[in-house]
């Protein structure tokens, strides 16, 4: 990941094709939504996080959530749980100057949102999260890095998320990024996949 981080302008990107992945949190815990763009047959994503106020206080990471918040790297959101709201909104600030192709999502989790978002016409994708869908994407992302041929933009979360992936095997070799303890996010990983 260090060698796809540049400093990117999602500005930049304006009126070119978008490609979304939205990780939504369960409660109190890290969303994150990844926006992908292809220029130049190069995949350049963004990803930004979502995290509700009461977890700035949750004592094994009140410091690193913190940190992130003053990097301006983590949007907070009032209350004690993500607010779908802050999400929804933002994308749909973006969809007004790219052209949003698809918007994959975890169903399990999503039912009100993914409503929501069908109601404001968005093209929604339910991806389950089930090992054997990720293979394809984790591997395509593996070559990728390893070729040079992937942009990420420079964001703090998004390298400690890609530095924290274990993988996961299956008995047929599947594989899909996963993490050794709940402290060690992933999120931004798996929006980008």
């Amino acid at each position: 990941i260090l060698d796809a981080s540049e400093n990117l302008n999602m500005a930049d990107f304006e009126g070119e094709d978008c490609w979304i992945g939205v990780d939504l949190s369960a409660t109190a815990d890290l969303t994150a939504v990844a926006f992908m763009f292809i220029r130049d047959e190069i995949p350049h994503f963004f990803v930004h996080y979502y995290l509700p106020q009461a977890a700035l206080h949750e004592k094994r990471l009140a410091l690193q959530y913190s940190e992130w918040k003053r990097a301006g790297a983590l949007t907070i959101t009032p209350g004690n749980v993500t607010d779908y709201d802050y999400i929804t909104n933002d994308i749909m600030e973006v969809s007004q100057r790219v052209n949003i192709i698809s918007i994959a999502y975890d169903s399990w989790n999503a039912i009100s949102w993914a409503a929501q978002m069908e109601e404001k016409g968005m093209p929604l994708s339910p991806f389950s999260q089930a090992l054997g869908n990720f293979n394809r994407p984790t591997r395509e992302m593996e070559r990728l890095l390893l070729s040079h041929k992937a942009k990420i933009d420079n964001n703090v979360i998004t390298r400690h998320c890609f530095r924290n992936v274990t993988l996961a095997h299956d008995r047929n070799g599947n594989v899909k990024p996963t993490k050794q303890y709940a402290e060690k996010k992933v999120d931004g990983t798996i929006a980008i996949l």
